[in-house]
This record gives C-alpha cells, sequence and structure tokens, in this order.
C-alpha cells in the first residue's frame, strides 16, 4: 500500500468544505430520463432505433439480411472515476462534480434517499481514515446545524467492511424542522488501491428499503482494475 504523505492527504481532506455544500445543493436537470434515440452498429452497418422498443432492421449492405433486436437501459448502471468504479440502481438522477481535484458523484434514487461517492486517490492508512473521518462527519454534522435541523446525535466512529473495500464510519441522527427523522451515513472506505468517501442520506421511514440499495451501491466500489460485479 503506497503510504500518503502529511500534504497529500491534507490536500485530499480539502474538498469535504466544499463537497457537502455541493452535495445539499438542488438537484440540475433530471439526468434520469435517458435518450430515447440510438446508433446501433453490426457488422459496421449503423442503424438508428428507440429504446424500449423490439424492431426488424433490414440490412442495406446485405439485402436480404434482417436483424431482430431490441434495446433497453439496464437497471443497475455503472460509474468509474479516475481511481474506482461502482453500480446503482437505474431509475436515478445522476450528477458528477469535476470542479474540485478530486471526482465525486450524486446518485438520487427514486426511492428518496441519495449517495454522495467521492474518489480521494490512493490507498490511506488506518490512521489517516480515521482523521479523514472525523473531518469529514464534522463537516457533515455542522451543516446539518448550520441548516437548522435538529436533535442532531453522531455515533462514534466505527470499523465497517464492505465487499471490496473497508474502512471507518459515523451515522448522524437528525430531525428537519418538521419533526421529520433523518439519518446521514458517512464512510471513509479504502481498497487495493483507492480510496473513497461516501456520504448517505435517507429518511428513517424508508431504511428498510433503501438499506439493502445503497448496501449493494457500498459493496460494489471497488478499484478499477476488478471487473464490473455483473
Amino acid at each position: 500500500m503506497v503510504r500518503w504523505t502529511s500534504g497529500s492527504l491534507l490536500a485530499a481532506l480539502g474538498i469535504f468544505a466544499g463537497l457537502w455544500v455541493w452535495a445539499a445543493e438542488p438537484a440540475g436537470p433530471n439526468s434520469s430520463t435517458p435518450p430515447l434515440s440510438y446508433e446501433l452498429m453490426i457488422n459496421g452497418e449503423s442503424f438508428f432505433l428507440e429504446a424500449n422498443r423490439q424492431v426488424k432492421l433490414k440490412s442495406l449492405a446485405k439485402p436480404g439480411v434482417t436483424y431482430d433486436v431490441a434495446l433497453q437501459v439496464a437497471m443497475e448502471q455503472h460509474v468509474r472515476l479516475s481511481t474506482l468504479q461502482f453500480d446503482y440502481d437505474w431509475p436515478a438522477s445522476v450528477q458528477e462534480d469535476r470542479r474540485q481535484s478530486q471526482r465525486m458523484v450524486r446518485i438520487r434514487h427514486e426511492l428518496g434517499f441519495s449517495i454522495l461517492i467521492s474518489d480521494l486517490g490512493r490507498a490511506m492508512e488506518p490512521k489517516e481514515q480515521d482523521e479523514s473521518l472525523k473531518l469529514l462527519s464534522g463537516s457533515v454534522s455542522q451543516s446539518f446545524r448550520d441548516s437548522g435541523m435538529k436533535n442532531l446525535k453522531v455515533s462514534d466512529p466505527h470499523e465497517r467492511k464492505f465487499a471490496n473495500s473497508s474502512g471507518r464510519g459515523a451515522v448522524v441522527h437528525y430531525e428537519d424542522s418538521q419533526g421529520i427523522a433523518q439519518t446521514s451515513l458517512v464512510y471513509v472506505l479504502t481498497g487495493s488501491d483507492f480510496s473513497a468517501s461516501c456520504i448517505v442520506q435517507y429518511f428513517d421511514g424508508d431504511a428498510e428499503n433503501v438499506l439493502p440499495r445503497v448496501k449493494k451501491t457500498l459493496d460494489s466500489v471497488r478499484s478499477l482494475t476488478q471487473t464490473p460485479s455483473r
């Protein structure tokens, strides 16, 4: 494992202040609506078709040849960042921010929960994970206080393992201005040659449906050198 220097670690931690501000911004144009028209190449020949339709395509290059094809959006989508990749369940809106030195992606699922994953680059040592989690959970908690959230409680740090990574985590419980209970999960994860921060937000009443989907996504966070799970 390549060890972080104190300077590189501080540079990575420097994104956290802006990271949570961006996470809380309203979503931009709805990217959960996929394009309707696609170009399909078969044996070097181009065909244009619409999604979610089964059609017969007649070849102009090979008279008498017909292709029976269908195209639909996969219910599991894939994201690649600088040093890691992960999967998420469709439908969801996806926004990527490249303004920072580390790339980050926000997934907002139609069930109402959100996942913010930031690529932090090289793997971290346990002590560096602890330092990162302390800063990240503190930034998240302060943003909730500043926005008027009530009854805020932050758990003690704990170890967390997923299928392709392990790290440190904290749980933030709070209530909004209407008294609706919500939870934020904050993780700093490290794999074989990458590290990532993950922030999850959901309503407590949706936990039963949300948490299995969240775990599925976080289990899929892996190095670029690993093959996709599907």
